[in-house]
């Protein structure tokens, strides 16, 4: 991606998370809402219904949302759930996803381990971390929103501000010069990204070998649109993915990172599954698992 093009993206989430800063205020003082999840849940069924887009001069506007479908693939998840269950409909079975989107794999893997941090890298204003938390996530340990974004950081410690008794600190993050201090100290941790690492064009080993150190045990899950990297069951999902990503300039290369990092003994363990969150089925979302011992 173009320095031009990355500064005009990354403005319109300066934009859009601004914006969503103001629904946030305006959920607290007209409705009463008085903590982080009431605030963002009410945003999600809100922004079920409406997109957030962006006007020609920039501005940002709610427009409706077009349904989407899925994407999937059968096989079994680490938490030895199937990606693939059924629904009935009136009597009739339909294939479903076991996981919708990343909060309830999240919190099966919050239940089968002990973790004394979580991180979310590209996080926005700290939607999945307030989810998982108040969904049942661990209490008494933080909850790091790390974020490129000044917008989406300020947008994320307002939502802090509403609930003492929730850790979620809001620190500043880019890929592309990673600085992972704020983890220093901790020692089983557990890291996830969302659809952020597809924003770098080229992630680079120094991320992976910073966050692998050997003073923690790290235990981490990408959620990521990297499917049309992986040529087994390739389908329209994949071929419109890829499309999009070159046309984008998003990434291309990070499961051949990780399994870069797997050679080099970075990583001890790499699990991953292409296809198998629920989203848009232009850009379906897979997942790579991996850890550090």
């Amino acid at each position: 991606m173009s320095g031009g093009r990355k500064k005009e993206l990354f403005k319109s989430y300066e934009t859009r998370w601004s914006a969503r800063k103001a629904m946030f205020e305006k959920y607290v003082e007209e409705m009463g809402l008085d903590t982080p999840y009431a605030v963002i849940s009410r945003l999600t069924r809100f922004e079920n219904d409406w997109v957030l887009g962006l006007e020609h001069d920039g501005s940002p506007k709610y427009v409706r949302r077009p349904s989407l479908g899925i994407a999937s693939k059968q096989g079994n998840a680490p938490t030895n759930k199937s990606w693939v269950t059924v629904e009935t409909v009136e009597g009739v079975y339909y294939p479903a996803l076991t996981y919708k989107g990343i909060g309830p794999f999240l919190l099966d893997i919050t239940d089968a381990r002990p973790f004394d941090a979580i991180v979310e890298f590209g996080s926005g204003y700290g939607k999945n971390l307030i989810n998982l938390y108040s969904g049942g996530g661990p209490r008494g340990i933080p909850y790091f929103a790390a974020e490129f974004t000044e917008a989406g950081r300020d947008a994320c410690s307002y939502l802090a501000g509403l609930d003492a008794a929730f850790d979620l600190r809001s620190v500043p993050f880019d890929f592309n010069a990673p600085d992972l201090s704020f983890l220093d100290g901790f020692n089983r941790v557990l890291a996830f990204s969302n659809h952020a690492i597809e924003q770098v064009e080229e992630i680079g080993l120094e991320f992976f070998e910073l966050l692998a150190s050997e003073d923690r045990d790290v235990y981490c899950l990408h959620a990521e649109p990297f499917g049309f990297t992986m040529k087994e069951h390739w389908g329209k999902p994949s071929e419109k993915q890829e499309e999009g990503a070159r046309a984008m300039g998003f990434n291309v290369n990070l499961l051949a990172r990780l399994n870069e990092a797997a050679e080099k003994g970075i990583i001890a363990s790499l699990y991953v599954a292409k296809e198998v969150l629920g989203g848009d089925p232009t850009n379906p979302t897979s997942v790579a698992i991996w850890t550090n011992r």
